[in-house]
């Protein structure tokens, strides 16, 4: 499949919970990770590191991210007060990983300096994201495993590392509609 511009991959990225099954191709997914390291990085540390679990791994990805949601069961009710729909779509997620067969973990390396280490691994992922959009892959960037990161990083082998995200990744079995965008976030001084 052929790429879309920036800002076509930009303005159609959603986060994706339903995936087909079919396999996705490891050329594929080493387009998206050589694109995903062109990032901007804090004095050009790149402290990225990308672990890819093929479908063996995912179901035993799923039960560690299934065991992760119970801290966030709080945060959920809080945000959701009213939609126990919303919060049972969560939990079969977490539960399941919507069926992707591919899923990237987002590590940065050693312990991070300073917040810039998170940033660049973060700016990493939201390039890792556009280049699957671009693609026709859909993803879906997951913090809430990170609960779980000893043994998710145990499962891989993932050592000298500190768990930024998880990110199912496949084909898209829905289309999610775009969440409006919201109002007044950009202040200009002196300008």
């Amino acid at each position: 499949m052929g790429t879309v511009d920036v800002d076509q991959a930009i303005l159609t990225r959603r986060s994706v919970r339903r995936y087909r099954p079919d396999p996705v191709p490891r050329g594929v997914i080493e387009e998206v990770l050589s694109l995903a390291q062109w990032a901007p990085s804090g004095v050009n540390r790149q402290p990225w590191r990308f672990v890819v679990l093929g479908s063996e791994m995912m179901p035993r990805l799923a039960a560690e991210c299934e065991k992760s949601l119970a801290p966030l069961e709080p945060y959920l009710k809080e945000h959701f007060p009213d939609r126990d729909d919303i919060i049972e779509r969560v939990r079969a997620f977490f539960k399941t990983l919507g069926g992707a067969p591919v899923a990237i973990l987002a590590y940065c390396q050693g312990k991070p300096a300073n917040d810039s280490d998170v940033h660049s691994v973060a700016a990493a992922i939201q390039t890792l994201l556009l280049a699957a959009q671009a693609r026709g892959l859909g993803s879906c960037w997951m913090g809430g495993p990170r609960f779980r990161e000893a043994e998710i990083s145990a499962l891989v082998g993932m050592e000298d590392a500190t768990l930024v995200a998880v990110i199912p990744i496949g084909y898209p079995d829905e289309s999610p509609k775009p969440a409006p965008r919201q109002p007044n976030r950009v202040t200009y001084v002196g300008f």
